[in-house]
């Protein structure tokens, strides 16, 4: 929950202007202030009972975790996926062999950036 506080009215007036300033639409805002500024999550998952702030997530939620719908197919080696970002990633680093993301310190690479703040920490005691 974010519970920002400004130190003049300026501020605030920035910050609508720069990080809110696609929110246009009064209705969109107010879901936006409610579910990140306030904390509100009115929709709950009917199985486990997780809680959402958007309709569209607990969809999603339903679908992968408790229907495990897979839409999106590899067209290589056909693994399904859930979301087609897991997709994505699997094409470039499996297919591609790519690695993205380097540890500066022993300049090996890795497929996320989250391995590579794990390798990161478990090798070399970095924060």
């Amino acid at each position: 929950m974010s519970k920002k506080t400004f130190a003049r009215a300026s501020d605030v007036t920035h910050l609508n202007k720069t990080v809110h300033k696609e929110k246009k639409d009064y209705s969109d805002m107010a879901k936006h202030k409610k579910s990140i500024h306030e904390g509100q999550k009115g929709y709950v998952c009917n199985v486990c009972q997780r809680t959402f702030a958007q309709q569209t997530n607990l969809i999603r939620h339903q679908r992968t975790v408790h229907e495990r719908q897979r839409d999106y197919e590899c067209g290589v080696c056909q693994r399904k996926f859930t979301l087609k970002f897991n997709l994505i990633v699997h094409q470039r680093t499996v297919h591609k062999g790519r690695g993205d993301y380097e540890c500066d310190v022993c300049k090996k690479t890795f497929t996320k950036m989250m391995s590579l703040s794990i390798h990161q920490k478990r090798i070399h005691g970095s924060q």
